[in-house]
């Protein structure tokens, strides 16, 4: 939700193995009553992803997509997982990802990162909340995103599954970085 404009939504179409993003804005119509304007035509944010069919449900499962508290750019912010990675060892890897807004609005200014990569399943059921740091030597705060998620480790199997948190600084490059 985007402060007193209206909704983003972003969601994923399977089939098609793409991420798409829509905003719909609150007006006032000529009666005086609250209507709402969505995009003519969702905005495609991301291609090629997963198996493209309704069994991948998967893909993105349970992404975050929120307004974190102090952001850079007071925009929203989206962690999601691809499981369309590079592939390393003849593996398929998975991807944990970010999505930021660079408005609050959502309107299709937004940067995308890959924050991590693991094998197949990792990046699964993400949450992002952001902290800030006081260094004790000079007192200057410094903003770190924490990412919990879990770690299929290749398999989806509960036995194999490792629940994970990283933590991120973001570089000069407005990239995250491990500390």
């Amino acid at each position: 939700v985007t402060p007193d404009s209206g909704v983003t939504i972003v969601f994923f179409d399977l089939p098609a193995g793409t991420m798409m993003l829509s905003n719909c804005f609150r007006i006032i119509n000529p009666d005086s009553e609250v209507d709402y304007v969505c995009d003519e035509k969702p905005y495609v944010v991301e291609e090629g992803l997963g198996m493209k069919d309704y069994s991948d449900y998967g893909l993105g499962a349970f992404p975050e997509f929120r307004v974190l508290s102090n952001n850079t750019y007071g925009g929203p912010t989206l962690v999601y997982f691809s499981d369309i990675g590079s592939t390393k060892r003849g593996e398929e890897q998975g991807q944990l990802k970010i999505l930021e807004c660079l408005a609050p609005t959502c309107n299709r200014e937004i940067r995308r990162y890959v924050l991590g990569e693991g094998r197949r399943g990792f990046g699964r059921d993400p949450s992002v909340e952001m902290v800030h740091v006081k260094n004790s030597v000079d007192g200057e705060t410094t903003p770190h995103l924490l990412v919990s998620f879990l770690d299929l480790n290749g398999e989806d199997n509960p036995e194999n599954m490792t629940a994970r948190l990283a933590v991120f600084t973001r570089s000069t490059s407005n990239a995250y970085t491990t500390p």
